[in-house]
């Protein structure tokens, strides 16, 4: 493989202290439960982080590992509030380093947005204010809790470097604890931890000073923050620029600026660091836009996330000149509502211990009614398990609602997911055919497409009501649509 392709992202980089064998950052992600329900980093979750160090990624970020018990605000969490966390996490780091990558462990306390549900306790937080997500109103922090926190985070980060993590970042953001202290709009606190900025920013920089105590002044400690908050009095850009540069001047190794926070969170973010160099993270889904973000000198690093976890080989297919092969992330968000572990809808069957479908004892002859992604996998999966495959469509689009809902103005991402499974399946030697008879095949598997579920609504009985499904298909009249507005 060639990084010559992409010059500038191979080209090593210092985050302070901190030597990057390339710009590639793998973004902090939640992993849906390979960690134990206790909260110690498994198998599994050593073999998803290490896959994507293997596959070349220079800097790896963790999932928030939570520093004290009332932070959960997901569950499993990966914790790190106790010694006996120690080990495994040292695993984990050991099975990055092996690959030459560099990680950092994000510490977390989710503040309102735990539940009392999770931990056993109504949530805490800098004031009384309840989130657009999170409705449960939290209970306002005493100092002695406030004192608590900050022990927790200094406590987290020496057992992070216990572990051999080559730095830290703390979640100042995401409707977490730490924004809420530095939100104008949470933080309505009348003591010194609220009130004007300095108040406001007086918790993160005790963390941070106590950090240091623990760990020592070269230990990088970076921090991922909101330059936008998009909650009403909360904090605008003006604000965040101030709490960068407060947080720069404290000497923190790196800056993770980024916009919104879930649904309202924008697609790029900016990594500035202490050295006046500066970094693009966001929704990179190829190295080719990544390079060009370098080229143009938007960036010094670059941030991948989900695309990511669609495909953990993105960095060697990419450097091998197969991009087309690149499991392309489509934003669907279902690795976001995988029942366990990380799971991309386009590649589910792989799972996190990286073992392939197994070979059948004996290849039949499969005929797959339907070209939908349900049908698609199903072919995907017989073909390489050693089946003689054919897909029928039956007359309908090749990626059946995929291909429909791609027509969509805005969706047109989604059709990188049905040319992904068009190279895949000729590559594979699958058969795409209109129509076909049923006989000679040994195994039929009708994966055509079922009927919507319609919610009750007066009216939906008519012939006045299309879906739009039968629009997008072509199936509906120009002169039976209403008029078009907007």
């Amino acid at each position: 493989m060639s990084q010559g392709r992409y010059p500038l992202l191979f080209t090593p980089i210092r985050l302070g202290r901190l030597a990057l064998q390339n710009r590639v950052v793998m973004s902090p992600m939640g992993t849906f439960g390979l960690c134990s329900p206790d909260g110690f980093s498994t198998e599994q979750h050593r073999v998803h982080y290490e896959a994507r160090a293997r596959a070349g990624v220079g800097l790896i970020k963790t999932e928030g590992i939570v520093v004290h018990p009332a932070g959960k605000s997901f569950a499993p969490a990966l914790m790190l509030d106790h010694d006996r966390y120690v080990p495994g996490l040292a695993a984990l780091v050991r099975a990055v380093k092996r690959h030459g990558a560099a990680i950092i462990a994000q510490l977390h306390h989710g503040g309102r947005a735990a539940t009392s549900a999770l931990i056993g306790r109504p949530p805490m937080a800098p004031s009384a204010v309840a989130g657009p997500r999170h409705p449960e109103v939290p209970r306002p922090m005493s100092l002695a809790e406030i004192e608590e926190i900050v022990e927790a985070f200094g406590r987290a980060a020496q057992r992070a470097r216990e572990a051999g993590f080559d730095g830290v970042e703390l979640q100042m953001g995401a409707s977490y604890l730490l924004l809420g202290f530095l939100s104008p709009v949470q933080n309505r606190r009348q003591d010194e931890y609220g009130g004007d900025l300095s108040g406001r920013l007086r918790l993160p920089l005790r963390i941070v000073d106590r950090i240091r105590e623990l760990v020592g002044p070269d230990y990088p400690i970076g921090a991922r923050i909101p330059t936008v908050e998009y909650e009403d009095g909360g904090i605008d850009l003006a604000q965040g620029l101030l709490v960068a540069r407060r947080l720069e001047r404290a000497g923190l190794a790196y800056l993770d600026a980024y916009v919104g926070f879930g649904h309202r969170q924008a697609a790029d973010s900016t990594i500035l660091m202490g050295s006046g160099e500066a970094g693009l993270a966001g929704r990179f889904l190829s190295l080719g836009t990544a390079e060009a973000a370098l080229a143009a000198g938007k960036a010094d690093l670059v941030a991948f996330a989900r695309a990511l976890l669609a495909d953990p080989d993105l960095v060697p297919k990419s450097l091998r000149g197969a991009e087309a092969r690149v499991v392309p992330c489509i934003a669907c968000e279902a690795c976001r509502t995988a029942v366990e572990g990380v799971r991309c809808v386009l590649e589910a069957e792989t799972d996190e211990l990286g073992r392939a479908p197994r070979r059948a004892d004996r290849s039949r002859r499969v005929l797959v009614q339907g070209a939908g992604l349900p049908g698609l996998t199903v072919a995907r999966i017989a073909r390489r398990r050693g089946h003689a495959v054919t897909v029928a469509t039956g007359g309908l689009p090749f990626g059946g609602l995929l291909a429909l809902r791609a027509r969509v103005p805005g969706a047109a991402e989604l059709a990188k997911a049905v040319e992904y499974y068009r190279d895949l399946l000729t590559d594979l030697g699958v058969d795409v055919v209109s129509t076909v008879a049923l006989e000679g095949f040994d195994v039929v598997v009708d994966a055509g497409p079922g009927a919507p579920l319609l919610p009750f609504v007066p009216g939906l009985d008519t012939d006045g009501a299309v879906t739009a499904e039968d629009v997008l298909a072509g199936r509906v009249a120009a002169e039976r649509l209403g008029r078009t507005v907007g």
